[in-house]
């Protein structure tokens, strides 16, 4: 679950500047051992009050993932400072923008004590990158790590140091997604039988059967939901019919 924890609006961290759409999102590491993600969260939060005097940090994320959690700090459809740089890859520059934090979404992987990205940490971001995949039509080719879009920061530096760390987890990204997909495709098959001359009169049928039995009131008006299309929505259809199955004696 992702707990929404936003930060102040602020210049150095939270600047209210609307994201130009998603096109990419940026894996990072805290480099903090054994910091939880709550504490990247207040980290960021806490940068508003430096002195503008001196030489102010600009730094935030979107999400912060540990072992147990989940939390946002900044919107979506907001701008953070998580990957700003005097120089950009040519590839970054090629798709994303040319300030690639006004079209990325940002997620800082906590660490272990030893400096580690630990296999729960891992698997919860897999996970929250799949519903920022799913949510703006994104896919695995579309995640990046901090230094694929800058070119000299080792960020993250444990998937820097072991580059296939990085392709498994756009691997484990991918395996969802088509999961998700396969999923999707079921379930609009159901939905296409459910919509058909033989899916209404299933529905009729168990309406009708139901009403005899005493389970039912106004059959007429359940039967004018089934020919408008209001009844059409997997529960309510499924509930009919497996209503009329174990109400039945002969049913087992």
């Amino acid at each position: 679950m992702i707990i929404q924890k936003f930060i102040s609006v602020n210049p150095y961290s939270r600047p209210n500047i609307k994201l130009k759409g998603v096109k990419g999102i940026v894996m990072h590491y805290t480099a903090s051992p054994s910091a939880p993600a709550i504490n990247i969260v207040k980290y960021f939060d806490g940068l508003k009050n430096q002195n503008s005097a001196k030489s102010p940090v600009y730094a935030s994320a979107h999400y912060s993932v540990d072992d147990n959690s989940i939390y946002q700090a900044i919107p979506d459809d907001e701008m953070a400072y998580h990957c700003g740089s005097n120089t950009y890859t040519s590839e970054a520059l090629k798709r994303l923008s040319k300030y690639p934090n006004d079209c990325t979404i940002g997620i800082e992987m906590c660490i272990d004590k030893n400096g580690n990205i630990t296999e729960k940490t891992f698997q919860n971001a897999v996970d929250l990158v799949v519903t920022l995949c799913k949510k703006f039509s994104l896919t695995e080719n579309d995640i990046w790590t901090h230094k694929g879009i800058v070119g000299w920061k080792n960020c993250p530096l444990p998937w820097v140091n072991n580059p296939n760390e990085f392709e498994r987890f756009k691997r484990c990204v991918k395996q969802k997604l088509n999961i998700s997909k396969e999923e999707k495709n079921k379930e609009n098959e159901f939905m296409k039988f459910v919509m058909s001359d033989q899916g209404k009169q299933y529905a009729k049928n168990a309406i009708s059967s139901l009403a005899q039995k005493g389970y039912l009131n106004n059959p007429d008006d359940w039967e004018k939901r089934v020919d408008d299309g209001t009844i059409y929505q997997e529960l309510p259809w499924l509930t009919l019919v497996l209503m009329d199955r174990i109400t039945d004696p002969n049913f087992c």
